[in-house]
Parts: C-alpha cells; sequence; structure tokens
C-alpha cells in the first residue's frame, strides 16, 4: 500500500513539472504569465497537457519514468531481482490468445461503468476522452507511432510491472481474490480522473485475472498494451469514443467473450506450477 501512495504521490508530481515546463514554453513564445498558468492549470479542457499529443506524450513518459524509478529503487532496497517478483514467462499461444479474449471482453463492461459514473458527476468530466482524440487525430503515421510508443508501449510494461509484479506479489500469500481485486482497484485509482478509474478498474481485473492464471506479467503487458494500442488505431481510424449510451447487450457478448477466454487459459494441457 505504501508503495501505492509513493507511486501516486510520484506521478503527480511528475505532472506538475511537465505542466510547469510547458507554462515557461508558453512563457517563452510571449503568451502572459497570467493566462499560461490559467490556460494550463485552471482550463482543463482547453489545456495543452490534455489537447496537445506531444505534450501528453510528454506527460506520459515523464508519468512512467518516475514509476520505473520506483521500481527499480523498491528492487535495489530489497536486494532482489526482478523476475522474483515478476514473473516473465513466456506464455503459449493458447494462453496469449485466451487472454486477449479475456481483456478485450471487458471493454463493454468497462465502458459501462465508466458512463455510469460520468452521471453520477456533478459536472462532466470528459479528459480521458479529449486526450485520446488529442492524441490521434491530425497526427501523421510517424507521429502516431511514437504517441503508440509513448502513451501505449511504455505504460503498459512500466505499470504492469508495478501493479501486477511488485502490487500483486505483495497481496499474493493472502489470496487469490485479495490479490486481484486490490491491485485492480489501485490501478484504477492510480488514473485519478473518475470516469477513467471506474473503467481502469474492470480492465485491470482483467490483466490481473490472466497475469495469476498464465502465471506471468509477460501476458498482461501484452493484453495491456494490445488493448491501448487498439483504442488509439481505432481513433485515429474514425472510431468513435466514449459513448454515452449503456449497451447491455455488448456487455453480455463480451462476458460471453471473456469466459471462453478464460476457458482456454483454465484448460490449457499445459501444466503449469500452481496458481498462487
Amino acid at each position: 500500500m505504501l508503495l501505492w501512495v509513493f507511486g501516486v504521490v510520484l506521478v503527480i508530481g511528475a505532472g506538475l513539472v511537465v505542466g510547469a515546463v510547458a507554462a515557461l514554453v508558453a512563457i517563452g513564445t510571449g503568451l502572459p504569465v497570467e493566462r499560461a498558468v490559467e490556460l494550463l492549470f485552471l482550463d482543463p479542457k482547453s489545456s495543452p497537457l490534455v489537447t496537445s499529443a506531444t505534450w501528453i506524450s510528454i506527460s506520459f513518459l515523464a508519468s512512467e519514468a518516475v514509476l520505473a524509478l520506483l521500481i527499480w529503487r523498491f528492487l535495489r532496497r530489497h536486494r532482489i531481482f526482478l523476475h522474483e517478483v515478476c514473473p516473465l514467462g513466456v506464455p503459449s499461444l493458447r494462453d496469449a490468445v485466451g487472454a486477449l479474449l479475456c481483456c478485450f471482453g471487458l471493454a463493454p463492461l468497462s465502458g459501462l461503468l465508466a458512463e455510469l459514473t460520468r452521471r453520477h458527476l456533478p459536472r462532466d468530466v470528459n479528459n480521458a476522452e479529449t486526450m485520446v482524440v488529442a492524441l490521434t487525430r491530425g497526427v501523421t503515421p510517424t507521429e502516431l507511432m511514437g504517441v503508440v510508443l509513448a502513451t501505449a508501449v511504455v505504460p503498459a510494461v512500466i505499470e504492469e510491472l508495478f501493479f501486477r509484479g511488485l502490487l500483486t506479489r505483495g497481496f499474493l500469500g493472502r489470496g487469490n481474490l485479495l490479490a486481484l481485486t486490490l491491485p485492480s482497484a489501485m490501478f484504477g485509482l492510480f488514473h485519478l480522473e473518475p470516469t477513467q478509474a471506474a473503467g481502469a478498474f474492470v480492465l485491470g481485473f482483467g490483466f490481473g485475472l490472466v497475469r495469476l492464471y498464465t502465471d506471468s506479467v509477460l501476458t498482461s503487458i501484452l493484453c495491456h498494451l494490445v488493448y491501448n494500442a487498439y483504442v488509439l488505431l481505432d481513433v485515429y481510424s474514425g472510431g468513435q469514443i466514449g459513448s454515452t449510451e449503456l449497451h447491455l447487450g455488448r456487455v453480455g457478448l463480451g462476458l460471453s467473450v471473456s469466459a471462453i477466454g478464460f476457458g482456454l487459459m483454465v484448460l490449457a494441457p499445459s501444466e503449469r506450477s500452481r496458481r498462487m
């Protein structure tokens, strides 16, 4: 728990530093100090930190960098190797397919929970949607590759090592249910913005499930990476994001797909060491 608190504080600090740098850059271009501060910190819908692909990517990289530093410091302090807290076995093809089906099948439920959360908030919160659109609309294919690297690949690797690696390992001795739900809740809260946090909890549950049932953080990294990249590429190609409708039929179909994926992992013929 303490490690998670440190992670949240460091990420918030990194965001403030990036914001300060962005403000200095804006002031350097001739924008008045008051307007620069207001635009970056007091106007969440117009701030370059949520509307500029460059600044969003920099913010992501800064956040992941401090999280990676925290992981490194933890391993160094306790004199352990990464593989001792993060099992890195390569999943079989069957496990990989099952894991992807399991996680993608939870996407409609994630969207439903995010929308229900939005409806119960006193104001419209849509920074996550604004950022995804800003990251993908009007960028060149080369720029899109950089965006995918900064906001899909790097976060998938670092966050899975942290949440499905270090944090999950800390709860394993207390039962699989606790090791699945608590890191998922922490993963959701880590995203800070309420609607994104609600949806991230469901996806985090899926990532945790595939990590436990394939006994490999590489599997959850794969699912996290593919899901993030899919969302970016889908919006880039004209797909919609942030539907305000409640698609219960899609949720039911998605859960059925998840069940099939879970079955592929559980019924895999290969023998694994007993799931923690």
